[in-house]
């Protein structure tokens, strides 16, 4: 048995065809889902890349594992410089049980050196290693010239293989023609809707107000990003065919974090509105289809490491955050948790956390609490609400925020959020330097 693990940074899943995008962004992507199953409600525990990427190799939420910087740079105040040697890690379990590992990524190039991040694999495969440049340079391209050669070299052996793409990450550097191919499509390749406030809105992309040339570029480059790693996922599967190991091999594709477009006052990667959690799982199975072809289970990043050990036959760590899916894909359960936690901040430096359900989201910015307040975010600080409800169903969007109208749903949410925490780390609520976590 062979396992594929893909990650795709910064990528959205509205914004895949397979998801029901308009434009057709993710054929190869598509053909895998096709013999998969696609999670319609899979979100991200964070905003960022290295407390997600430790939740996928974890299983733990970062109120756990730690490691909840919100940058490369790791500015959190207080927090540990690396995570801990005893929580085990995906890549070391299946090492131990036989799997020959490899990874084909380059977060250890990060400032502070993430040494977790190369645990467990017998090849690391840093694909900038040397390159003089920043990890979001990297393309795919780059990635597959390192990562074709192994797949082909090790074919008959068993093996775990995680691969790390850029691509779609900004700055956009994708080659001709994935950088125009999108661009003269004006807002054919648009599906426009009225929000719940009543206003017109481009579908997974922002205001119509707002979308003016500039922001239908952007777009549209972001598109061609998708469309550019989709075609090199689909040399990866056509190498797996033409070596006949396709059918034998679990594959899954994710995303650390998704992006803003223009929901927001600034583009990137900020804050846990849902077009920064709204990623991909895709799911294909060794040898056998899944019972249903999706799925609109709750399900988060931290439950990738016991699907795949669960998939695999081997046995978890004591403690994970995380459950299988598996019971899912079978099409023995309908779902695995009745609700999703985030942590993250906002672009002033504000903390915040959520959790959702299948309707209600509520949002809590700790606005008292800072590890740090430039002077020059102080008017920024002054405009962040305390707490925001949003009614998914209704406002997907989160356009309007209802916590001061639905006093009651709010306070419910809240109190389970606390209390949620508080039984991760003790005595959250007279502590705030636990809210570092």
């Amino acid at each position: 048995m062979k396992i594929i693990l893909i990650v795709i940074d910064t990528l959205r899943s509205d914004h895949l065809s397979c998801y029901g995008y308009k434009r057709r962004t993710s054929p190869n992507i598509d053909g895998i889902a096709s013999d998969g199953i696609v999670f319609r409600n899979f979100r991200a525990q964070c905003h960022w890349t290295i407390p997600t990427f430790t939740s996928i190799f974890t299983g733990l939420y970062p109120i756990n594992h730690k490691m909840t910087w919100m940058n490369a740079l790791g500015e959190i105040a207080r927090a540990p410089d690396q995570l801990d040697a005893e929580i085990p890690l995906l890549p070391e379990l299946l090492c131990d049980a036989g799997f020959l590992t490899a990874a084909v990524d380059n977060l250890i190039n990060f400032h502070h050196n993430p040494n977790w991040f190369v645990r467990g694999y017998r090849y690391y495969l840093n694909a900038s290693a040397g390159s003089g440049h920043g990890c979001a340079l990297l393309k795919a391209d780059e990635v597959n010239k390192l990562l074709l050669p192994w797949v082909e070299q090790h074919a008959s052996e068993d093996f775990f293989l995680h691969v790390h793409y850029w691509d779609p990450h900004l700055p956009f550097n994708q080659p001709a023609p994935y950088d125009s191919m999108f661009i003269d499509e004006g807002e054919e390749g648009y599906e426009i809707i009225t929000a719940a406030t009543g206003e017109k809105y481009v579908r997974w992309c922002g205001r119509h107000a707002d979308f003016d040339d500039e922001a239908r570029r952007h777009v549209s480059l972001y598109d061609g990003e998708i469309s550019y790693v989709d075609a090199k996922i689909g040399e990866l599967v056509e190498l797996l065919r033409e070596k006949g190991i396709y059918d034998d091999t679990l594959i899954l594709i994710t995303a650390d974090h998704g992006e803003i477009m223009f929901e927001l006052p600034r583009k990137g990667h900020h804050s846990i509105y849902e077009p920064l959690l709204r990623v991909p799982l895709i799911v294909k199975l060794p040898n056998e289809k899944p019972a249903v072809q999706a799925s609109d289970a709750l399900a988060q990043q931290i439950d990738i490491m016991p699907t795949i050990l669960d998939i695999a036959g081997v046995k978890p760590p004591v403690r994970m955050d995380g459950r299988s899916l598996l019971p899912v894909i079978k099409g023995e359960a309908d779902s695995v948790r009745d609700v999703l936690y985030h942590v993250g901040n906002r672009l002033c430096g504000v903390r915040c956390r959520a959790i959702r359900d299948e309707r209600w989201k509520l949002i809590v910015n700790y606005v008292g609490y800072e590890w740090s307040q430039p002077a020059t975010y102080s008017k920024l600080w002054e405009e962040v609400p305390e707490r925001e409800l949003y009614d998914l169903e209704r406002d997907p969007e989160e356009l309007r925020n209802l916590a001061y109208e639905n006093r009651e749903k709010a306070a419910e949410l809240e109190t389970q959020l606390a209390k949620w925490i508080d039984g991760q780390v003790g005595n959250y609520l007279n502590d705030p330097i636990l809210r570092r976590y």
